[in-house]
This record gives C-alpha cells, sequence and structure tokens, in this order.
C-alpha cells in the first residue's frame, strides 16, 4: 500500500474540497480546512477542525483548478512522522499532527496540571483536543506511513 491508498471501503466516505490559494499538497498528506481552504494539518487546526486524508496531490502552481479528492470517512494510509525511536503506533491508538504539518504522530496526553502558568495550561489543552482519528494497524517508529480509520 502507498500513501494516499483507500484500505477499505466499507463506510467510505470520499468529499471534493477547495485548496486553498498557494498551498500544495501532498498524496496522503493529512488535511484541514482553516477557513480558506484546506492546507496541509498542523496540530493547532487539527485541535479546531476535522483532519481528512489527502487522496490526490496537487501543485497549486501547475493546476488551474485547486480541488482535491479528500478521504473523510473509511480507512487509509496516510503519511506518519518516521524517528528512530517514539514513534511506533499500535492498533486502536489515537494519532496527532507531527511537528511536519501533514504528517501523523502518535497521540499522547499533555498533562494539563503540570504548572500554573496560563500558556502552558492553554497550550496543554489545546494539544489534548489535537488528538484524532484510531490506528488500523501498527506501525513502527521508522515507518512513514499509518494505516488510520477516520
Amino acid at each position: 500500500m502507498a500513501v494516499g491508498d483507500i484500505i477499505k471501503t466499507d463506510d467510505l466516505t470520499v468529499e471534493v474540497v477547495t485548496v486553498k490559494a498557494n498551498e500544495d499538497i501532498e498524496k496522503g498528506e493529512f488535511v484541514v480546512n482553516d477557513g480558506n481552504g484546506f492546507l496541509a494539518a498542523t496540530a493547532a487546526l487539527a485541535a479546531l477542525n476535522k483532519p481528512y486524508v489527502a487522496l490526490d496531490d496537487h501543485d497549486y502552481s501547475a493546476e488551474t483548478v485547486h480541488t482535491i479528492r479528500v478521504g473523510v470517512k473509511g480507512v487509509f494510509e496516510a503519511q506518519k512522522k518516521a524517528d528512530t525511536s517514539g514513534f511506533a503506533v499500535f492498533k486502536g491508538n489515537k494519532l496527532t499532527i507531527s511537528v511536519t504539518a501533514g504528517e501523523a504522530a502518535p497521540f499522547a496526553m499533555a498533562d494539563v496540571t503540570a504548572t500554573v502558568n496560563e500558556t502552558t495550561v492553554e497550550a496543554a489543552l489545546l494539544a489534548n483536543q489535537a488528538a484524532f482519528g484510531e490506528v488500523y494497524a501498527d506501525a513502527t517508529s521508522a515507518a512513514t506511513s499509518v494505516k488510520v480509520r477516520l
């Protein structure tokens, strides 16, 4: 399987969405709508919008029609942050967006009570809201993709 592939078609929902101006999209990226169109998801945007999986590549400067297909509901192969440790995911885990926009990482609950600093508490609450999806099959830390159920 390759990123952007549909793994299961049961209860599949695919939609066509508009890409945000001057944004490039990679097939298999997690994307969200920031109100001006779809772009690669960040953790902050994923806390406010449900991430979808891009089923098409889109080079904004080379295209004249700025729409892509996205996986809204179903099981998809999507991009995952690869690392030597700490990025393994297991069936049933929730995901979040890594420091690289569009790439999934394992979700880990942020400690909201670790400090009384308002900014830190707000950041932890936002991070906790960014959890989404469900890992469909285990993936190692070094893997660059993950099967996800949305």
